[in-house]
C-alpha cells in the first residue's frame, strides 16, 4: 500500500490523508505505535482515532500529513506496530518539496 502526496510547498503542511486500520482477526489488536518517518508525521483522527487497541472486526483511522522541510523528492513510511502476526505494517509515502 501507498501514499503519493504531490508537490508541497517547502515548510507547509499538505492536506491531511486519512488511513482506515481494520482488525480483521476474532481477538483484539493491541497497537505498540502509529509513526511516520522521511518528512510526514501520523496522528489519529477522525470518530474512531487508532488508540492503544482496536476491537475483533472493528476499524480505527489515523492521518499522514507531509511537510517537507526542503525542495526536492521524500520518501518514507507510515508504521503501525501492533501484536498482528505479520507486524509492522508498512505504508510507502511519497512526496516532492517545491
Amino acid at each position: 500500500t501507498s501514499l503519493a502526496f504531490g508537490s508541497q510547498a517547502v515548510g507547509t503542511s499538505s492536506a491531511p490523508k486519512s488511513v482506515t486500520l481494520t482488525n480483521n482477526s476474532g481477538t483484539t489488536l493491541t497497537i505498540s505505535s502509529i509513526a511516520a518517518s522521511g518528512g510526514f508525521t501520523a496522528t489519529g483522527s477522525g470518530t474512531a482515532p487508532c488508540g492503544a487497541t482496536v476491537a475483533a472486526g472493528a476499524t480505527c483511522t489515523f492521518r499522514v500529513t507531509f511537510l517537507p522541510n526542503v525542495a526536492g523528492s521524500f520518501t518514507g513510511a507510515a508504521t503501525v506496530s501492533d501484536n498482528a502476526p505479520l507486524s509492522p505494517g508498512v505504508i510507502k509515502l511519497t512526496g516532492t518539496g517545491k
